[in-house]
């Protein structure tokens, strides 16, 4: 029975681990989605002169597996622009939805979200330039130990495991 025991906290705690790095790795991608999703806004801003409202209708969009729930709800939101300002409506949505990234990349984003919608597409597109610029930064941050830290993660998890399993049996 305590051999049982033993084998499931294992387990547990190696599964912990393996949350963890996968975790982290769901930060990474998300990162690079909403720097594609950057990208895409940018170029509809200052090529085509696209509304806001027309830059997030889920139809003009790829497919993200990450973002999905904050352009969809930008969307949504954009029908009540006018009682709430794009800035607030904008950094709500990146707050409330964007939790995996972390809080100097929602900040990041929540700056860009006060000039958008509000100078000519030039500034507009300066803004996101720079917003990119700093996603891009913590994105090679996060990638260059991403390998190591998952291993590390799910080595630590099942090393603690152990450890328990010693120390109770």
């Amino acid at each position: 029975m305590k051999l049982l025991g033993a084998v499931l906290l294992t387990a547990a705690a190696s599964v912990m681990g393996l949350f963890k790095a996968r975790e982290l790795k769901a930060s990474s991608q998300s990162l690079k989605e909403i720097i594609s999703l950057l990208e895409l806004m940018r170029n509809e801003i200052c090529t085509r002169r696209t509304p806001i409202k027309q830059i997030f209708s889920c139809s003009n969009l790829p497919d993200y597996r990450y973002m999905n729930s904050f352009i969809s709800s930008l969307e949504t939101e954009l029908s009540s622009l006018g009682s709430k300002s794009f800035t607030q409506i904008w950094c709500e949505n990146a707050e409330k939805t964007l939790q995996m990234l972390s809080k100097s990349s929602r900040q990041a984003l929540k700056d860009l979200g006060s000039s958008i919608g509000k100078y000519d597409a030039e500034l507009q597109s300066a803004s996101i330039d720079r917003c990119i610029s700093e996603l891009n930064d913590e994105y090679k941050k996060l990638n260059e130990g991403l390998k190591n830290n998952e291993k590390m993660y799910i080595g630590l998890g099942t090393g603690i495991g152990l450890i328990f399993a010693i120390i109770l049996a």
